[in-house]
């Protein structure tokens, strides 16, 4: 379906990729365009300046059904302008993992605390300020090169239960700086039994990072972080095997694949 032209400027709308898989990110730009509304699923998307353009990110959950999802943009004089998304199947590792060696925990006990912290963690991912803390660019949490020990979307068995790993592990000797993927807002920094010492950080317009198992934390809650800034230390608290940094990303409280949104954002 053609763009509204507006003038003699045609408005350009784009998208990162229309064939996404599954904990991706899709990015839509929409550039010389005044928009009323959109729709992705059939739900409201929010557009936010960016750049000079308006900009959504639209994530694709790790448990998204494959197949063809819908795009529809309202423009302010009524027009449509519509995009098929077609989510394709990832493939995810699967391993065996038990309870590290001295741990009180047992599979039992350590389905329930992840049950209950991840209420806590949708909690705080929840939030949606209007304000964009950060930068157009984001970038590795570690200046070390990437060592990644556990993919995303990972499937473990732990006793007869199943845990899926959303995130990403790198393997780092203990008390390498770790650093914020981008400018935002501290929303939590707290010791958790099973995350670790942990930092959420806000990003706004509904994305966040977490950064888990540190050895140190070195901001608090309301505090303002730049892209870059070290923010803590690698470590090996909580649920852990040894020194690394798990990374989570949270786009409207959907966990995608932190490394690929950092490529698509670099």
């Amino acid at each position: 379906m053609p763009l509204l032209v507006f003038g003699s400027v045609k408005p350009s709308l784009t998208l990162s990729t229309n064939v996404p898989y599954q904990g991706d990110v899709v990015k839509v730009t929409l550039r010389n365009a005044e928009i009323k509304s959109a729709t992705f699923k059939k739900k409201p998307i929010t557009l936010f300046p960016l750049d000079g353009a308006l900009v959504a990110f639209l994530p694709i959950s790790g448990t998204e059904i494959p197949g063809a999802y819908t795009l529809k943009t309202t423009f302010t004089n009524g027009s449509l302008a519509t995009r098929t998304i077609w989510v394709k199947s990832r493939k995810f590792a699967r391993v065996s993992l038990g309870i590290p060696t001295g741990s009180t925990l047992t599979p039992a006990t350590l389905i329930a605390q992840l049950q209950k912290e991840k209420i806590e963690l949708d909690n705080v991912v929840k939030t949606k300020t209007e304000e964009v803390y950060f930068e157009s660019k984001f970038q590795s949490p570690l200046s070390i090169k990437e060592n990644i020990a556990s993919p995303f979307g990972e499937i473990r068995k732990t006793g007869s239960s199943i845990i899926r790993h959303w995130g990403i592990d790198y393997k780092a000797p203990k008390g390498t700086d770790v650093s914020s993927i981008s400018g935002g807002i501290v929303a939590k920094s707290y010791l958790d039994t099973t995350y670790g010492n942990t930092i959420i950080i806000n990003h706004g317009q509904g994305v966040f990072s977490l950064y888990m198992h540190l050895d140190e934390r070195l901001k608090n809650e309301g505090d303002t972080v730049s892209k870059g800034e070290i923010i803590g230390r690698v470590g090996n608290t909580g649920y852990s095997f040894g020194p690394h940094l798990h990374l989570s990303l949270k786009i409207n409280g959907v966990s995608v694949d932190p490394q690929k949104f950092i490529g698509l954002m670099k």
